[in-house]
This record gives C-alpha cells, structure tokens and sequence, in this order.
C-alpha cells in the first residue's frame, strides 16, 4: 500500500469513529467518494445507521461491532469477521460477504437479498426475519442458525446448498 493510500484509509477510519452522525454527514457531502477500510481493526464499534454504501471493507475485523440499521448495499465484507455483530436491520444488499465469518451474529430482519454469502460462515447466526430469498447462498455454513420467519430461497436450492455440506 502506497503512504498516500495508507493515509486516506487512516482518516477515513477516524472520521467513522468520530462518530456515525459526522461520518454520515461527510458521505452526503462526498457522495462519489467510495471509503476504503479494507482490512481496518473495527472491533466493537458502535456504527449504527451507518451509511456504509459502497465501502470497501474486505478483510475487516468487525467482532462485536454494532451495526443496527446500518446502509451497507454493495458493501465490499470479502472475508471480513463479523463475528458476534449486531447486524440487525442492516441493509446488506447486493453487497459481497463471500468467505465472511458471521459466526454467532443477529442478523435479525436484515436485508441480504441479492448479497453473495457464497462459502460465508453463518453458524449459529440469528437469521430470524431476515429476507435472504435471492441471496447467494454456495457453500454456506448455515448449521445452528435460527431462521424462523425468514425468507429463505426455495426448498430445492436450500436442498442442493446443504447437500453438499453434508
């Protein structure tokens, strides 16, 4: 990473930790700015309703980190830990969470439609009323996820997903 790179991706970081308000304020103002946060330690923060459209956030550590109502459409989560987060209600849209640990996470009523969890992790995630009907869902590790009152895609394609973990 280039030192110019490194010191976008380092005000970029503490202007979202400065606080979601402020941060949220700055992307109205920069709408064609695409934040990158790739690989970031954000664990435990508090981003709620944050406006996280876009952000390239691949290989981040967002353990524990609150993400309630969040934008997170088109969101770049390759491979990020989302472990234990509060994702509930968060808008997770045609964003790519492919090989992403969301072991443990409430991910209660979020949107996923579109999203690619292909080979994510999900165990013993909180999938209750999330919609995930058109999400990518290949290779998924969905074991001990409560799923009651989701959208799930059809039977035949959850079928064919967990088959081949079996």
């Amino acid at each position: 990473m280039t030192e110019r790179l490194a010191v976008v991706q380092e005000k970029c970081v503490k202007r979202l930790l400065a606080g979601v308000e402020s941060w949220n304020k700055w992307r109205q103002a920069n709408p064609y700015t695409i934040p990158d946060l790739m690989e970031e330690d954000l664990r435990g923060a508090n981003l709620n309703k944050a406006n996280l459209k876009w952000v390239k956030m691949a290989g981040a550590d967002l353990r524990g980190c609150s993400l309630r109502g969040a934008d997170l459409t088109q969101a770049d989560l390759e491979n990020a830990d989302l472990r234990d987060a509060d994702l509930r209600a968060a808008n997770f849209k045609e964003a790519k969470l492919r090989g992403a640990d969301l072991a443990g996470a409430n991910l209660g009523g979020a949107e996923l439609s579109q999203a690619d969890l292909s080979n994510a992790n999900l165990g013993q995630s909180d999938l209750r009323w999330s919609r995930l009907e058109t999400a990518i869902l290949d290779g998924a590790y969905l074991e001990g996820s409560r799923v009651a009152g989701a959208k799930l895609p059809p039977v035949e394609v959850l079928q064919r997903i967990l088959r081949r973990k079996a």
